[in-house]
């Protein structure tokens, strides 16, 4: 009983857990809910002295941080850094493609960025992957990565995306996910499948639309609280909805938070055709930012994924 903080109404809940498995046919993704197991001692623990420990993170790391002073600290890619305003960018120092950058926010603070910051860093992340498709057009798939604090596996606390563009495909689990969908489309008459997903979230009532954006609760989630935000192109409405789902996870106290982003191939990038990809980022939570708890174990890694919600 020490460890169910001699509580007697877990006690009972131990002996009736409802456990709910969901198998997507297509993707082969397959996620346990099991909502008792958030009751294990440390699992999903935020602490409260978590925005203490993001702003002295900040004080910390601002007066040495090499985004900061990125034109002194950083590399420079083949190509003149693509800028605006609000953002600076630089090369990936050890990039896993021949197109590999970074971009960021001209300030340092970890969370705290406006909606004009985040979406301006968005729209450059475009003006990034069209520099790069210009200097060499077999390369044509893009992908953005983000992750946010330590606890994300970030190597520094300035927020910043990394963005590349691969010459053959999709990176695999994003090209399994469009070959799924091209499979979908076979199987049913030409149904796209990106709509029908969206579909079966919006009739359990597990989505939420700015525009020509949607994002969903997805119902084969990699971690907790996984959202996916989803539209044709990578538009205004896009980038919004995105900020706003990061949002929500910041009122959480959610401030590790990874995200993948995958967009239609460069020679259709703002016209896509049903057979290639929406512009589409999935985020998870991380856990809580301070915790020394890792977020991932064996049955992630070898076995299914699992939720607690």
């Amino acid at each position: 009983m020490k460890w169910l903080g001699n509580d007697e109404e877990l006690l009972k809940e131990l002996h009736h857990q409802p456990v709910v498995s969901v198998f997507n046919l297509y993707t082969h993704e397959s996620t346990i809910f099991t909502p008792v197991r958030s009751k294990r001692p440390g699992s999903g623990d935020v602490s409260p002295d978590v925005d203490k420990y993001v702003e002295e993170l900040n004080q910390k790391t601002q007066s040495d941080c090499d985004f900061c002073n990125y034109k002194r600290m950083t590399a420079r890619s083949v190509f003149p850094r693509v800028e605006s305003k609000l953002t600076a960018s630089s090369s990936n120092a050890f990039v896993f493609e021949a197109f590999h950058g970074i971009l960021f926010p001209r300030t340092h603070h970890p969370v705290k960025f406006t909606k004009e910051q985040f979406i301006d860093m968005m729209e450059t992340t475009v003006k990034w992957f069209k520099t790069a498709y210009n200097e060499d057009r077999k390369f044509k798939y893009p992908h953005m990565m983000w992750d946010l604090l330590s606890k994300a596996s970030a190597s520094q606390p300035h927020p910043h995306v990394q963005v590349t563009l691969a010459p053959a495909r999709h990176y695999g689990l994003m090209e399994h996910l469009k070959i799924s969908a091209q499979q979908y489309a076979f199987d049913h008459d030409g149904r796209n499948y990106f709509t029908d997903l969206v579909e079966v979230h919006e009739a359990l009532g597990l989505s939420a639309k700015v525009g020509r954006a949607v994002a969903i609760a997805y119902l084969t989630p990699k971690k907790e609280n996984e959202v996916i935000v989803i539209s044709r192109t990578a538009n205004a409405d896009f980038f919004l909805l995105f900020f706003y789902v990061v949002q929500a996870f910041f009122d959480q106290k959610l401030y590790a938070i990874s995200s993948g982003t995958m967009y239609p191939t460069m020679d259709h990038f703002e016209n896509p055709p049903p057979e290639d990809t929406p512009a589409m980022v999935r985020i998870i939570s991380r856990g809580g930012a301070t915790s020394p708890r890792a977020d991932i174990s064996s049955l992630e890694l070898f076995g299914v994924l699992k939720t607690y919600i």
